[in-house]
């Protein structure tokens, strides 16, 4: 049940709640079994989850790293001052331990936050490689794309920007190991190569023999990976 709250950030109807974890039974069984569920919580927890009326939510002075990270990724992503919203992405994205709920994977109320937190974390770490790269901090920028790819390691966009950062530094094999694992994304989603693609393997190669590819095709529309 408190994992059930944390998922709708902190409160939800006993209606809800009854029909996440006991899809299947009547209402009045429902009722019965939430009751009985609070007072299992309430011995082993104390007042986590306080019940008003129809609802529930977690105690005031309950502090959850995901709800914290929300508000605090909100805040930054709708500040309009370039150097607060930097600074307030920086603290957000600290905040930001791991994918929500972990022991949950297959919980259909549990996916829809999870990557809604995901994605709120790949928009603050967007919004800082922009800014390493603007101020030529690429040593940022690298560790940024790395943790964006990992968190999203099926976005080719991010790993093309990776190898085109590695390139900058004159680290040509880093830059290699980045594009191929894009070109391996898109030959895994069956995509055609993109034009980006295209060029920075051309310039891969004019920096050195580089064998292509097997398999790539051009044909996918062109991808935008600046900011």
């Amino acid at each position: 049940m408190d994992k059930f709250l944390i998922a709708r950030g902190g409160r939800a109807s006993t209606e809800e709640v009854i029909e996440a974890l006991w899809p299947e039974v009547e209402p009045t069984s429902g009722r019965k079994r939430l009751r009985n569920a609070l007072s299992r919580l309430r011995a082993v927890a104390g007042e986590l989850v306080v019940r008003s009326g129809d609802s529930l939510q977690l105690a005031a002075d309950a502090e959850v790293d995901a709800i914290i990270f929300a508000q605090a990724a909100r805040i930054a992503l709708q500040s309009q001052d370039p150097l607060d919203r930097a600074a307030a992405a920086r603290a957000a994205a600290a905040r930001y331990g791991g994918d929500l709920l972990p022991d949950e994977p297959y919980e259909s109320w549990a996916a829809p936050p999870r990557e809604r937190l995901r994605g709120r974390l790949l928009g603050l770490l967007d919004l800082l490689i922009v800014d390493a790269e603007q101020t030529g901090d690429l040593d940022e920028a690298v560790r940024l794309l790395e943790r964006a790819t990992d968190a999203d390691p099926l976005d080719d966009d991010r790993l093309v920007r990776l190898a085109r950062v590695f390139l900058a530094q004159g680290r040509r094999s880093a830059a290699e190991s980045a594009l191929r694992r894009a070109e391996a994304v898109l030959a895994d989603l069956a995509l055609d190569v993109s034009p980006s693609v295209i060029d920075l393997r051309s310039a891969l190669a004019a920096s050195g023999s580089v064998p292509r590819s097997r398999g790539t095709s051009v044909g996918r529309p062109a991808i935008s990976i600046d900011a």
